[in-house]
């Protein structure tokens, strides 16, 4: 019992490490007026719901995959290139 109540901490922390593409597209989001709550690098309802609003209104995010840690990186690079974001690459800081 002891070692599951670990492992479940583990599991957790190791999930919900901030990623540097998700905040970019939490900041792309919040750039475009999209509500996605605090820009932490971590994928919460209100990013989900701002990716999908944002999806539903743009043909061309309409095709990208769903939002998650190994897409962000694609929703990062794709939304600066549309939106004229590219300063919010990781790779411009």
């Amino acid at each position: 019992m002891r070692y599951s109540v670990f492992f479940l901490i583990f599991l957790l922390s190791v999930s919900a490490k901030p990623d540097e593409y998700i905040a970019c597209v939490q900041q792309q989001l919040t750039d475009l007026s999209f509500e996605v709550g605090p820009i932490d690098g971590v994928i919460g309802s209100k990013t989900k719901q701002a990716a999908k609003e944002i999806s539903d209104k743009t043909a061309e995010i309409d095709t990208f995959p769903e939002l998650n840690r190994h897409t962000a990186s694609i929703w990062c690079k794709r939304l600066g290139e549309i939106f004229e974001l590219e300063d919010t690459w990781p790779s411009s800081k």
